[in-house]
């Protein structure tokens, strides 16, 4: 009885860190975050060869990227052409 005590205490444990990690890892990497990060100038954003510092055309950068990125992780994924 102890020992299943013990391991319902460790798996619980377990997921409130692996959510607390979860949602700062959520928080860090939002879209706002990311705009934050480029005007801060943490991170660089170009278009056409000009950096990008408005953030609705940061948030659509980084909308295009995320929407190329995807489309190359499905065509390796499920090998569409």
């Amino acid at each position: 009885m102890s020992k299943r005590v013990f391991w319902f205490a460790v798996g619980a444990g377990v997921t409130i860190y692996v959510v607390a990690k979860a949602r700062k890892y959520a928080q860090e990497h939002s879209p706002e975050a990311l705009i934050d990060k480029v005007q801060s100038g943490l991170l660089m954003i170009h278009r056409d060869g000009q950096r990008l510092t408005d953030p609705t055309a940061i948030r659509d950068g980084i909308a295009s990227w995320i929407d190329r990125a995807l489309e190359s992780f499905a065509r390796m994924a499920l090998l569409v052409g």
